[in-house]
């Protein structure tokens, strides 16, 4: 492909270059300039790296940033007298970096890994979607270079003739270079190296931005565990790891969610998750949901962090209640306290359940069964409600800190009665089931109000 650089001077311009050097003259005689011509070579060089940089075919990076390119030995190889036409010769040679160079074909072995492992899952392809051709292009230019060159591309430049031409152009001062730019050769390496390095900045980059994460992550973590109040939902892995028992320590692996799979180990005392307690985690583990962690602090393992309490309290939109924004304001062992104090609170005021008589000696009434348990006397009842849920038909289950479920109509709760138990449990604040009775093994209440 010929690409036109002009030059235009001038008899005018010639007489003021005249005091700064020779270059200029040539322009009003009536040759074209010699093969050396500064500005003749400085025009070849530019058609040159125009056409190399046409051939990235609209790659970000400057030609000159991958490789060295210099033009030596301008030479002249025909002269035109009629057309006061001079045909010239440069050498191109273009310098690679040497260590690029000797890692080049390593890193198109595993290219053509990524190739043989795409062709290997042809079958799939419905499954993984459009592959990209940039893969087919690197193997077609790494094949195309090969072939030019005599083989992988070594230390040593790379080194090819241009041709140019400088002509007169007829009645006037101006002057065409001309020049014959040849790009199949040297081009493919330039797009092979162009990738490899707009790969290899853009990996630069991630890590950057996955280390500047990694820093923020850390200081963020350092700012909530120096506060003390630091509180987090965490879902459960597994029950596992760092010798907890013999230490002391009830321990699990726990995730900030269920998308990805970051865990990290918690403990604390053992004393805090008894067998009882141990249940509520079973549960929570069973059934994919979170827990709430209570003043977390770090340890010197960035892996492994130490908890204070724990909760499983939500409200009626799931919500861990104790990890609510604003919760780690409150003092937890005020709260635990409260709670506490709550719960023998229910405990005193639960009515007493009537013993069940003994079984009559009538043979025929012990075949029959165990007696049925006489219903209780209905009371009130202070009690702090945890959640609440529909359990059939029109009735709601209420239930208790001391794990009691309370049966009531979701007609005599109403409206009123959903948003009173709403704000109890977000408050922990007991509320008053009134007449409340046990009949077998279940309880039922007739009402609820602020305080008994």
């Amino acid at each position: 492909m010929n690409m036109n650089y002009k030059r235009t001077v001038g008899c005018a311009l010639a007489a003021v270059a005249a005091l700064v050097g020779v270059l200029m003259l040539s322009g009003c005689g009536p040759e074209a300039p010699p093969c050396n011509d500064q500005e003749a070579t400085s025009a070849v060089r530019r058609l040159a790296l125009d056409r190399f940089q046409e051939s990235l075919r609209g790659a970000a990076a400057k030609v000159e940033d991958l490789a060295t390119f210099t033009f030596d030995s301008p030479r002249l190889t025909a002269y035109d007298d009629k057309i006061k036409r001079r045909s010239c010769a440069v050498t191109l040679s273009v310098q690679f970096p040497a260590e690029q160079m000797r890692e080049l074909p390593g890193q198109m072995e595993r290219v053509a890994s990524i190739d043989q492992l795409f062709s290997g899952l042809k079958p799939f392809g419905s499954l993984l979607g459009k592959r990209d051709d940039t893969v087919d292009r690197l193997q077609a230019d790494w094949v195309a270079f090969q072939i030019w060159n005599g083989g992988p591309p070594s230390d040593a430049p790379l080194r090819q003739t241009l041709e140019y031409q400088i002509q007169r152009d007829e009645g006037a001062k101006d002057y065409h270079v001309r020049a014959a730019v040849d790009v199949n050769g040297i081009g493919p390496l330039l797009r092979i190296v162009a990738w490899v390095d707009a790969a290899q900045k853009a990996n630069a980059k991630k890590q950057d931005e996955a280390i500047r994460a990694a820093a923020a992550k850390q200081a963020e973590i350092d700012r909530l565990s120096d506060s003390g109040r630091w509180r987090k939902v965490v879902y459960i892995s597994d029950f596992s790891g760092n010798d907890c028992y013999n230490r002391g320590k009830f321990c699990f692996r726990g995730r900030d969610d269920l998308e990805h799979d970051d865990n990290v180990s918690y403990e604390t005392d053992a004393s805090k998750v008894d067998a009882q307690k141990m249940k509520i985690w079973g549960d929570r583990y069973r059934s994919r949901q979170p827990i709430c962690l209570v003043n977390i602090q770090k340890t010197s393992d960035p892996n492994v962090f130490t908890f204070y309490g724990w909760s499983s309290f939500t409200n009626d939109k799931g919500e861990l209640i104790d990890c609510l924004p604003g919760a780690e304001k409150t003092d937890w062992d005020a709260t635990v306290a409260k709670g506490q104090q709550q719960a023998g609170q229910e405990a005193a005021a639960s009515p007493a359940v009537t013993p069940a008589p003994a079984p009559p000696s009538s043979p025929t009434a012990v075949a029959s069964g165990t007696p049925s348990v006489p219903p209780t006397v209905p009371s009130n009842l202070t009690s702090v409600i945890q959640r609440y849920e529909p359990c059939g038909g029109e009735a709601m289950c209420l239930y208790t800190a001391r794990g009691n479920k309370v049966v009531m109509n979701v007609a005599v709760l109403g409206e009123a009665g959903i948003a009173m138990l709403d704000r109890s449990i977000k408050s922990r604040e007991p509320l008053c089931l009134k007449e409340v009775s046990k009949d077998g093994g279940e309880y039922s209440a007739e009402g609820i109000a602020s305080r008994c």
